[in-house]
């Protein structure tokens, strides 16, 4: 695990970084595109809000409701690729853009005006029972120092915060709806009202960049009053009593090591390949990431030596390689099809640089969870389940050790089988053929039509099926590592 030193850097970067933080949130958004994603913004407030997570109320709820915040900022991503995907079919349909820009917008702004609540709430409750008075206290909003300063209470900081938030987003959705596809069937004169949108959205960026900026000057102004005034750690520290230090310990070790083990089972969500017939059958899922998270995780877990190291580089190796395979096949489906690959063998030239790109990931993921798996086994044998005084003959401490054996080798195999099955999937389509199905046509008849089979047609649901086991065993294993854990770790 990593030092008390490089956690503290690493506090210490994220509290120096909020200023920076309060300019990403400032930033308008079109639709869906934002040139400095909040995501980024989230999650350092995340690591800024850490160590006060453990030591004061609401913090820990603030701090929830930012990495919420965070993930859904990223699912604008994935949500940005479908929506060009569905308009490359009808570049005039925006219906999708206005679907996902009001729902992000709307989920963002129920999550959003939570975590300023609960911001606020934990550090009025500081202030209050602290020598810290600038976080309950009027502040400044300007440094130059004269006979008349202005000054702004962090209530109606508080406030004027929920309402950029309501304003910024408002702006981000509401002009979409000009957007909308309107028809009649009567042949009635229809206003365009398209032609306002781009008036509306420039004006809307405008407003919402003045409104933002203005909280902006007052969020970082408070932030100038509490870095004057100093004492933030020694005021958190302050809440904890002298005996209760040791078990705060124990719940930090305890947070952080169930925190590693989840990344397991997110990594493992990313193996899951999601296919739609009007999307021209892509994978949606970005199994790429398998390979970041489980490098991460190992990372947390065993540190940067020869072991960690060697994961970070096959994770890196499989994380390239896995999408270069993912746009190799991109490519291919969006310009044929399968059913023209089993009509025509010349395209399957085309379509062998999509099998090779997938086999070559099959070693580099076995590679990887193999070394996951002995990352998580010598973690475990050396900082939970290890000899204790009093315990160095603990037969069940042992029968632990074994049992944590077994269950990291079988969740091994299991990715093997998943990523060989995958590629099997995949090679398969070589070798796809066309069948004519019949089906009434609604009126009495029928008609006919084709249907195209990979040379194994159930075997994409056989690898759904490995993988929702994968999935279900490794949180099942997750679950076992925090309950040693929680036992044993001290």
């Amino acid at each position: 695990m990593k030092t008390t030193k490089n956690k503290n850097a690493r506090q210490g970067l994220s509290v120096a970084l909020l200023p920076l933080c309060v300019v990403f949130f400032a930033n308008p958004t079109v639709r869906l595109v934002d040139i400095f994603p909040d995501f980024i913004a989230c999650f350092i407030v995340v690591g800024a809000l850490n160590y006060a997570t453990y030591r004061s109320p609401f913090f820990a709820e603030a701090r929830e409701g930012f990495i919420k915040l965070g993930v859904v900022s990223l699912l604008k991503i994935p949500a940005f690729v479908i929506e060009n995907s569905v308009r490359a079919g009808n570049v005039s349909d925006f219906d999708i853009t206005v679907l996902l820009t009001f729902t992000f917008s709307v989920v963002e702004g129920a999550l959003f005006i939570t975590a300023i609540r609960d911001l606020f709430a934990a550090l009025f409750y500081l202030g209050e029972r602290s020598e810290m008075r600038s976080l309950i206290s009027p502040f400044p909003l300007s440094k130059k120092e004269k006979r008349k300063v202005r000054v702004m209470s962090p209530e109606r900081l508080r406030s004027f915060a929920i309402f950029a938030v309501i304003f910024r987003l408002a702006a981000c959705a509401l002009p979409e709806f000009l957007l909308l596809t309107r028809t009649t069937d009567t042949g009635a004169y229809v206003v365009n009202i398209r032609v306002f949108y781009p008036y509306a959205v420039v004006s809307a960026v405008i407003l919402s960049l003045a409104v933002s900026i203005i909280f902006a000057k007052r969020f970082i102004a408070y932030l100038r009053a509490m870095r004057s005034e100093g004492g933030f750690t020694e005021a958190l520290d302050g809440l904890v009593c002298e005996s209760a230090r040791d078990e705060l310990k124990r719940k930090i070790d305890l947070r952080r090591v169930g925190l590693t083990f989840n990344l397991l089972t997110l990594a493992t969500v990313f193996t899951f390949v999601l296919r739609f017939d009007n999307l021209n059958g892509v994978n949606l899922v970005p199994v790429f990431a398998v390979g970041v998270i489980l490098s991460v995780a190992v990372i947390r877990l065993v540190g940067f030596g020869r072991l960690g190291r060697a994961t970070l580089i096959i994770g890196a190796l499989y994380g390239v390689s896995a999408l270069v395979a993912q746009i190799t096949e991109i490519n291919f489906l969006n310009t044929y099809t399968f059913e023209e690959l089993a009509r025509d063998e010349r395209i399957a030239a085309e379509y062998m640089p999509t099998v090779i790109s997938h086999g070559v990931t099959v070693p580099l993921f076995c590679a990887l969870v193999a070394l996951v798996g002995i990352s998580i086994v010598r973690y475990s044998r050396t900082t939970v389940l290890k000899s204790r005084e009093g315990l160095e003959d603990d037969v069940y401490l042992k029968d632990r050790r074994r049992s944590l054996t077994r269950r990291v080798t079988l969740w091994v195999i299991c990715g093997f089988a998943v990523v060989s099955c995958r590629f099997l999937d995949v090679y398969f389509n070589l070798f796809s053929d066309i069948t004519v199905v019949s089906r009434e046509d609604g009126i009495g008849g029928m008609d006919f039509g084709n249907v195209t089979y990979s040379l194994v047609p159930w075997f994409g649901t056989l690898v759904f099926a490995l993988t929702a086991v994968y999935v279900g065993y490794t949180a099942y294993l997750v679950s076992r590592l925090k309950d040693d854990a929680e036992l044993y770790l001290s």
